[in-house]
């Protein structure tokens, strides 16, 4: 839907082989920095800044409805120790969408900033496509949304018996957390995020599994299910 929006058309199944070649690099890279291989997949159809500013958006729509998630949970959970966190991050992510929605004319020479465009065309696009961006804010809802009900069942496969707007208020925290890039797959730093935000629902070595399990099902298992793909996508 982003590369439909600059007027790239891909089909589904072919969308569908590129993620999955992408899930064995972007466990093993800092930040899911691995998503960006999306665009040397791409390159003998659409230019590579394009794609770079597809994951680029895509990972802002990421950010904006987690960030949107754990502000309602905080608030209905009345969990306010990190809710000044969210605001400058909103900030933050509204003044880089603004920086891209107008554009950027730098002293580096027209050929860099040509490329600085491309990447920021995916977000213009998008914006100006009122339908399109309704349409991608709902799907990234969805797609949240059964992501942190996934989550919620490494919980009960442990007998953690979370609230469910405890862990929409408090996940996304672990999950900012996981995408600093100081280790492989957010493995550690994510781990320890979830003992400390969830240590009122049961202990160190318990939620130490279900940092494990999110890192197993959300990473590794994809991983070894892309590694043919990945194959495919490389020859």
């Amino acid at each position: 839907m982003f590369l439909s929006a600059m007027g790239f058309v891909v089909p589904p199944w072919k969308c569908f082989n590129i993620l999955m070649a992408t899930f064995p690099l972007t466990a093993v890279t800092p930040s899911k920095a691995g998503d960006f291989v999306r665009a040397y997949y791409l390159k003998d159809e659409i230019p590579m800044t394009r794609t770079v500013g597809s994951v680029l958006t895509e990972k802002v729509f990421d950010v904006v409805v987690l960030i949107t998630f754990s502000l309602l949970g905080m608030i209905y959970c009345q969990c306010y120790e990190f809710i000044w966190l969210f605001f400058i991050s909103l900030a933050l992510v509204s003044l880089f969408v603004l920086v891209l929605r107008r554009g950027l004319n730098l002293p580096i020479g027209s050929s860099w900033n040509d490329r600085i465009d491309n990447i920021a065309l995916s977000m213009r696009s998008l914006l100006d496509n009122r339908a399109l961006f309704v349409k991608t804010t709902l799907y990234s809802i969805i797609i949240w949304i059964l992501a942190t009900l996934q989550i919620l069942m490494f919980f009960y496969a442990l007998d953690i018996d979370v609230d469910l707007l405890y862990l929409f208020a408090n996940m996304p925290i672990a999950i900012f957390i996981g995408m600093l890039p100081v280790s492989i797959g957010g493995m550690g730093t994510r781990d320890a995020a979830i003992i400390f935000l969830f240590s009122d629902y049961g202990t160190v070595s318990e939620l130490l599994a279900v940092g494990i399990l999110f890192s197993l099902f959300r990473y590794w298992l994809l991983s070894i299910i892309g590694l043919p793909f990945m194959r495919k996508m490389s020859q």
